[in-house]
C-alpha cells in the first residue's frame, strides 16, 4: 500500500508492518530517517541535532489540533487529560442528600450505621426554615427519632447508638459520624475502549503542501 511518509494508521495485529513502526515514543535517529525528521521535527520530543521521537499514542486518544468552540486550546503536538483522578471535596455531593438506613429491632446483634450529630435535636424539619442545612441528631428521651434533628454537623471521630422503633419491636442503630473526605482511589476517566497498535510510515511518498 502506497502512503505518505509520517501516515499514522491503526492496526488490529501485534506487529507493525514493514517501513512502519509503532506509535510508542521511541527515539530515531536524523541521519537514518532524514524525511520523516523534516516533517516532525522535534514536535514528539527528541534533541533535534540527532535524535527525534516518534508521537507515543500508547493509553491515549487523538483530538484535532487548533480551538475549541469554548476557546479550550488544543496546540499541534501537545498532551493533556489523565487516566485517573481523585475526586475533591468541592466535586463530591453536598448536603443536603439521602442517606438511607435499617435497623435490626428487638435488639439484635447487627444495628446499621448512619451519620448523625450527637447533639440534643432543636428541628423535626428536615431542612430549617432558614434554609440552612440539618442534619439527623442522636436523642436521650423516647425510642422514635423519626424526623428529630439538629443544626449542628456530625463530629469527626464522635459515635452514638440511638433508639429506634420498628415493627412493633424496639432496637438500636449504631451512629457513626458524618466525615466527608476526598476519595482516596483514582476515580477511572477513560471512555470504554478497543485497544488497537497506532503505527507511523517510516517510508512512503513525501507530502506536498496543499
Amino acid at each position: 500500500m502506497e502512503t505518505y511518509i509520517g501516515f499514522i494508521s491503526p492496526f488490529p495485529f501485534n506487529f507493525a508492518p514493514y517501513n512502519w513502526a509503532m506509535c510508542q515514543g521511541q527515539v530515531l535517529s536524523i541521519s537514518q530517517n532524514a524525511a520523516l525528521f523534516s516533517l516532525l521535527s522535534t514536535t514528539f520530543g527528541g534533541d533535534g541535532v540527532q535524535s527525534f521521537k516518534l508521537p507515543n499514542l500508547g493509553g491515549t486518544m487523538i483530538v484535532g489540533s487548533g480551538t475549541s468552540a469554548i476557546g479550550t486550546p488544543f496546540p499541534y503536538g501537545g498532551r493533556g487529560g489523565a487516566e485517573f483522578t481523585n475526586l475533591t471535596l468541592q466535586q463530591v455531593p453536598s448536603v443536603p442528600h439521602t442517606h438511607p438506613a435499617t435497623f435490626t429491632p428487638g435488639g439484635g446483634t447487627s444495628p446499621a450505621t448512619l451519620s448523625v450529630s450527637t447533639d440534643t435535636p432543636t428541628t423535626v424539619a428536615p431542612l430549617l426554615a432558614n434554609g440552612d442545612t440539618a442534619y439527623l441528631a442522636n436523642a436521650s428521651v423516647g425510642n422514635n427519632l423519626k424526623g428529630l434533628y439538629t443544626k449542628t454537623a456530625p463530629a469527626p471521630g464522635a459515635t452514638a447508638t440511638i433508639p429506634v422503633n420498628g415493627g412493633g419491636g424496639s432496637g438500636t442503630v449504631t451512629v457513626n459520624p458524618n466525615t466527608p473526605a476526598p476519595a482516596t482511589a483514582p476515580v477511572a476517566l477513560m471512555n470504554p475502549y478497543l485497544a488497537l497498535n497506532f503505527c507511523i510510515a517510516l517510508q512512503g511518498i513525501f507530502p506536498s503542501r496543499n
